[in-house]
């Protein structure tokens, strides 16, 4: 298993340094620097392993349970997501998971097709599990709400999801989005 990471990274790396080294001086080029820099140091920390225990201990130990109401907060800048769960009435930090790609600039998604990824308030249903994605399992963050809608913003079928590609989504790794 852990043979097999190296070789993603690598691989990763390497598929990098030659786009880089393609395009050193053209925008893709820049793009392409500025993922690198953005994106490798996330993927390292979620390429390390989860503890090895089920989330529902982890969870009793802190006083939570499966099954209580959830808030997930991501912070694209620090490449976070944190699981806050409700313990009488309040919500308090669970746990914390570093997210491994996504995609787009700081800043609201504006558009179907733009790229990025979704910054707001949404809430999401059982209904909006996906445990058949593309990309191993997901939810469906409800982009476009209420708010977007009214600012003109479009896009569909935006997910917080297993992997690590990203394409207007926030990837989580397979292990990430088991958890």
């Amino acid at each position: 298993m852990k043979l097999r990471r190296i070789f993603l990274v690598l691989l990763v790396v390497t598929g990098a340094a030659a786009l880089w080294l393609s395009y050193a001086d053209t925008p893709a080029g820049h793009l392409a620097r500025s993922l690198v820099a953005r994106h490798v140091p996330a993927l390292d920390r979620s390429l390390r392993d989860l503890p090895a225990r089920p989330l529902g201990e982890r969870l009793a130990e802190k006083g939570f349970a499966l099954g209580q109401p959830v808030l997930i907060r991501i912070f694209k800048e620090e490449n976070q997501l944190e699981l806050w769960m409700e313990r009488q009435g309040r919500y308090e930090l669970a746990m914390s998971y570093p997210v491994c790609a996504w995609s787009g600039e700081l800043g609201p998604k504006l558009r179907e097709g733009d790229g990025q990824s979704p910054e707001g308030f949404y809430f999401a249903s059982a209904a909006q599990l996906k445990p058949d994605s593309r990309y191993y399992r997901a939810i469906n963050v409800g982009f476009p709400n209420a708010f977007d809608r009214q600012h003109g913003r479009s896009g569909s079928f935006l997910m917080i999801h297993g992997n690590c590609v990203s394409i207007g989504y926030y990837a989580m790794t397979d292990a990430g989005i088991d958890d």
